[in-house]
């Protein structure tokens, strides 16, 4: 009886650590592929991360010598706002606890890099292209995704 009373408790107790687990999570949202190509002033542009951002999602992609990029956690169905960031990456190895996501961040906090590190960023753009708050460029994304995303964005 002990023993039978033991794993009741034993199966209440998982049962309520599970409902509890799942009460709070965050419905998770559906993306798509996308990919396309990148100009300015009508050449390939390399080394630039493209964001796509939603109401619930932003995906990224950066840019091949050939300009071309794809996403590579999707983009969310629906209108998202486009901006582009230079990717910026070390030229000699980086210190120890740091990787290139900790560099990008740092220097667009407006850091200096740390001693050894040479930085080489992708190419200027305008801000209107930089800043997710002014850029103008816009995109509704068809929900079975999309190929030939191109983007010609101009210096002047």
């Amino acid at each position: 009886m002990v023993r039978t009373v033991g794993w009741l408790m034993v199966l209440a107790l998982c049962l309520i650590s599970v409902a509890g687990c799942s009460s709070g999570r965050r419905k998770s949202v559906k993306t798509v592929a996308v990919s396309g190509t990148v100009t300015l002033d009508g050449q390939p542009l390399e080394g630039v991360e493209v964001c796509f951002a939603a109401e619930n999602h932003v995906g990224s992609g950066v840019t091949r010598a050939d300009g071309k990029y794809d996403l590579v956690a999707g983009a969310e169905p629906g209108p998202n706002q486009i901006y582009f960031k230079p990717v910026v990456s070390g030229v000699q190895e980086l210190g120890e606890g740091m990787d290139e996501g900790q560099l990008q961040a740092m220097v667009e906090g407006g850091g200096a890099p740390p001693p050894g590190v040479t930085l080489q960023t992708g190419p200027k753009l305008p801000e209107r292209y930089t800043d997710p708050e002014k850029s103008n460029t816009k995109f509704d994304v068809p929900a079975e995704g999309a190929e030939g995303v191109d983007f010609r964005l101009t210096s002047q």
